[in-house]
């Protein structure tokens, strides 16, 4: 299954438009926040993509607003705890959920006691990343795609990878056998956090290993470590430039692009979401802050709130059919 993320325009009509800049700042007059430091919440430990990205936005945001923001990781229960933290702060503008679109798996499995769609407000996304992907050892008996689907047909349930049964690992799995064919991978429970599972994988706990490129580049350069795709809708110029392509152009039909997004408690005011979201329009165009998330060969492109429902509810249904089978 193949879940894209695509840019959202205006559409076109001969009726006069509003001029949009004309907008955000007849909007973004009515209110003077921020008036003091903001949270930013990241439901993930220190140290990986997520925890990245947000400190990078974080930093660039200062600028714009001129108020300091601190990143607080809060994880456990697969982004939840840090979202309850989220939503256990007062409706103000001064916390905020920094993550992406796979915690609504939980919610379709019905392990939250919240909706992510009703209970918070999508402010907008500065960024996504289309470099997760497949990874194998080096002595592995396959180096591509084409060679792990024979390799699996012939020895099924052999190969082994990470993958919950309940969790969004295993739908990603359970999408990656079907698009190989059919084939059957051995499932394996694992953690959860990439520094976790990467020594999982260099210690032979397990064949595959899923994540962001930027994570595993220094393995994959020395050649310990395999790619064997990116399964981002479309392939990312770095990522080719090494020979790895994604599997849409490989002929597989699985991808999934990362969109990071922030959240806010649902009842903040209308008038501090557009500021901010205008505010993180503005961070996109700095060349300083696009050369930083560079560093982990993600995208820069500024999404409204509206494009990060449409997407947030594209993946729920995703795993609404997944968990319904």
């Amino acid at each position: 299954m193949t879940l894209a993320l695509v840019a959202c325009g205006q559409k076109e009509t001969n009726e006069p438009q509003d001029n949009p800049k004309q907008n955000d700042t007849e909007q973004t007059q009515t209110t003077d926040w921020p008036k003091k430091s903001i949270q930013f919440v990241v439901p993930y430990n220190a140290g990986g993509d997520t925890d990245y990205y947000a400190r990078a936005t974080a930093k660039y945001l200062e600028k714009v607003l001129g108020q300091s923001i601190v990143v607080v990781n809060t994880a456990g229960a697969s982004g939840t705890t840090g979202a309850l933290s989220v939503l256990d702060q007062d409706a103000d503008g001064y916390c905020f959920l920094f993550g992406h679109q796979s915690v609504l798996f939980n919610q379709a499995a019905g392990t939250v006691p919240f909706d992510y769609l009703t209970d918070f407000i999508a402010v907008g996304s500065p960024l996504v990343d289309r470099t997760y992907g497949l990874y194998c050892h080096a002595d592995a008996p396959y180096s591509t795609l084409a060679e792990l689907a024979e390799y699996c047909k012939a020895h099924p349930g052999e190969v082994s990878t990470i993958a919950a049964t309940g969790g969004s690992s295993g739908m990603n799995v359970a999408l990656m056998e079907k698009a190989l064919g059919g084939i059957q991978f051995r499932w394996v429970e694992g953690p959860s956090s990439s520094a976790e599972k990467l020594a999982g994988f260099l210690g032979g706990q397990y064949d595959l290993l899923t994540g962001n490129f930027a994570q595993y580049k220094d393995y994959i350069a020395e050649g310990t470590i395999v790619p064997l795709g990116n399964y981002g809708s479309e392939d990312v110029p770095v990522l080719t430039e090494q020979g790895v392509y994604s599997w849409i152009t490989q002929g597989y039909d699985h991808s999934e692009d990362y969109m990071f997004m922030l959240r806010a408690k649902a009842g903040t005011d209308q008038a501090i979401i557009d500021k901010l979201a205008d505010a993180l329009a503005q961070v996109c165009e700095d060349a300083d802050y696009q050369a930083e998330i560079a560093v982990y060969n993600a995208t820069v492109e500024f999404q409204t709130g509206d494009a990060c429902v449409a997407y947030e509810e594209e993946y729920f249904q995703k795993a609404q059919d997944y968990l319904a089978q």
